[in-house]
């Protein structure tokens, strides 16, 4: 009987307590509740039937406005980091595209990057006709890589849309983020074209003698070179390059040089394809970085040595030739375009590009990077940008590499 009166007393105790900080929670100590609604009256609710509220997301849930650029309405939708459409402003040159019936040769004279590429390339081929009565095309270098770039990453939101959609989920959501190359167009100006390399040839020997009078040439189309100079050091008495003096304006005749249309498909052949193969085999014999070695159906042209060469009639020996070629000192004559571009693919590779080749041509000597499966392969559009974005350095300017790499065929 004592234990159990214990046991009472210590939960009667218990209860006091929760009363009193129950009651102390809901009002002030020491002061009485209110009687009734008070003066703004009261509504009765019933348990159950009130209008549930928003529920409160936790602060590690990140809201819609953290998500990148916002919650998407559209799934379709891209962000200007993930892919660049096509220039709003691509047809702006329509009318002056370079085209395959033009001849298989063209001469390549400057090229133009960013959003007013198209703009300034159209009033360049104007400048040309004006100044010199030479007729010029353009060329988008990039933009069929990009749009076939932006219609594959429509075809993955797509997808990935439908089957969202199958598995359940309905309302407004953002997609998977797609893996996209960043493809960066230029637009180059063409001279041309030429039904043979010959004539090319001789086209651009001419041009090369052409002067910018900068009285009747719209200077803002050229590209700007550094005015560097050397002094000697006061310490060392060797010859430095100081800091830029200056800038002048680059004469794009002086850099122009020869290439293929670049409208044709990369598998354009001109000639019989057995007689090519025979030819280029005995040409190629005994080159290190031979392109004949590639396995791939497509690589990338990065530069084109131009072979020393002369046309004759049938009437003239053509031992008379090597006559004209050979060095003073009687030694047998160098071929220096199939030299500088043995030299250059050696560098490519130890500067990191393990397949970079040499074919050797008729006219020419190419120097080319890479081996792909096809025109839509995306490392050849990878390696395009990586090229492209690299050969735009000072060091590289100097070499005259295209400013972004042409496919060409491997020939088998």
């Amino acid at each position: 009987m004592k234990r159990w009166l214990g046991s009472l007393a210590v939960l009667s105790m218990a209860v006091g307590v929760i009363v009193d900080n129950t009651s102390h929670g809901q009002f002030p100590a020491g002061k009485s509740a209110p009687l009734g609604p008070g003066e703004k009256g009261a509504t009765l609710r019933i348990p159950g039937l009130d209008t549930p509220s928003a529920p409160v997301l936790p602060s590690y849930v990140p809201r819609a406005s953290a998500a990148p650029g916002g919650l998407l309405s559209n799934p379709f939708q891209t962000r200007p980091e993930r892919i660049a459409l096509p220039p709003s402003n691509s047809n702006t040159n329509k009318d002056l595209q370079i085209t395959p019936d033009v001849g298989p040769w063209a001469i390549y004279v400057i090229s133009y990057s960013g959003p007013e590429a198209p703009t300034m390339a159209r009033r360049m081929v104007e400048q040309l006709w004006k100044s010199y009565k030479l007729r010029a095309h353009v060329f988008n270098y990039g933009a069929k890589e990009k749009e076939a770039e932006y219609k594959r990453v429509q075809e993955l939101r797509k997808k990935q849309t439908e089957e969202l959609a199958e598995a359940g989920f309905k309302g407004s959501f953002v997609p998977i983020p797609v893996r996209a190359v960043r493809i960066k167009e230029q637009t180059g100006v063409l001279l041309g074209g030429y039904r043979s390399y010959d004539e090319g040839a001789a086209a651009l020997k001419k041009m090369r003698a052409i002067k910018i009078d900068r009285s009747n040439f719209d200077v803002k189309l050229l590209d700007i070179i550094r005015v560097d100079h050397e002094a000697p050091n006061e310490k060392t008495k060797k010859l430095e390059k100081v800091k830029q003096m200056g800038v002048a304006y680059n004469n794009p005749f002086l850099s122009a040089f020869l290439t293929r249309n670049p409208s044709l498909p990369p598998d354009h052949v001109g000639s019989t394809h057995d007689d090519d193969m025979k030819y280029l085999r005995k040409v190629n014999d005994g080159e290190k970085y031979s392109l004949l070695q590639c396995k791939a159906k497509l690589t990338l042209v990065v530069k084109q040595f131009s072979t020393p060469h002369k046309t004759v009639g049938q009437d003239v020996d053509s031992r008379s030739i090597w006559k004209t070629l050979l060095r003073p000192t009687g030694r047998e004559w160098q071929d220096h375009a199939a030299h500088n571009a043995h030299n250059l693919a050696e560098g490519l590779r130890k500067a990191g590009l393990p397949e970079s080749y040499v074919l050797h041509c008729r006219y020419c000597s190419f120097v080319t990077v890479g081996g792909y499966r096809g025109i839509d392969d995306p490392q050849l559009t990878a390696m395009q940008n990586f090229l492209a974005s690299h050969f735009r350095r000072e060091e590289f300017r100097k070499l005259d590499m295209y400013p972004r790499p042409i496919p060409m065929a491997v020939p088998h």
